[in-house]
């Protein structure tokens, strides 16, 4: 009876180990689902310009990046993947001091009571635009549409090139005509008013027929 007793007792913990195992172990449902949490998380940016005291005025040398976490969820750890240690959470969403230009690379990680926990899920790519200094200049206020005052873009250029670029930029501006709108005016003109043209102009010569006509008749009735 007593041996009975304990081949029974081992079966069942044999079958109640295989049910906790079953309740705990990673499927592909699970991590499905995970999957489903992880990509609904997304990312905003925006950033602030850097200011340096030059010659007693503040001048703009760079932006630095905010970046913040949305849909965040209890069952994943949302990180960067080069500092583990910098973590979104619902209580503190947001992330500061990224450098201007630059990918973040985020781990959505499982943080489940479950054998998926500490999977990393997905990893998602943020990329931060390269903020453009020179669009703060003043001359960028009166030439907005020149090449180095786009809000946006890295110019390895000196201050130098910049406002010599600038002259080259204007004397185009100011010099060349602009000879495609020239020949779409000519084009619209004609196409508008050709026959009005071609009228009058066959007009002018029936009325010049007919005096030179009625001149050669009178010169002849004359001569008579």
């Amino acid at each position: 009876m007593k041996r009975f007793l304990m081949i029974f007792t081992f079966l069942l913990c044999i079958l109640s180990y295989k049910n906790v195992y079953a309740l705990n172990e990673c499927t592909s449902s699970e991590l499905q689902r995970l999957r489903e949490l992880a990509n609904n998380v997304s990312f905003t940016y925006e950033y602030k310009k850097e200011e340096y005291l030059e010659e007693d005025t503040y001048t703009v040398k760079t932006a630095y990046y905010s970046v913040t976490a949305h849909n965040l969820s209890d069952e994943l750890t949302v990180r960067l993947k080069n500092d583990n240690s910098l973590v979104f959470t619902k209580e503190k969403p947001t992330l500061n001091n990224f450098l201007n230009g630059s990918l973040v690379q985020i781990e959505l990680v499982a943080y489940t009571k479950n054998l998926c926990s500490g999977r990393v899920i997905v990893t998602k790519n943020v990329e931060l635009p390269y903020w453009n200094k020179y669009s703060e200049r003043e001359e960028c206020n009166l030439y907005p549409e020149f090449k180095y005052c786009s809000e946006f873009g890295r110019y390895n250029i000196t201050d130098e090139e910049f406002l010599s670029e600038l002259e080259k930029y204007k004397g185009k501006d100011e010099k060349e005509p602009d000879t495609n709108l020239e020949e779409n005016s000519l084009t619209k003109f004609f196409g508008d008013y050709g026959l009005y043209f071609l009228g009058g102009l066959g007009g002018v010569i029936v009325i010049a027929f007919l005096i030179v006509f009625i001149l050669k008749k009178r010169k002849k009735d004359s001569d008579l």
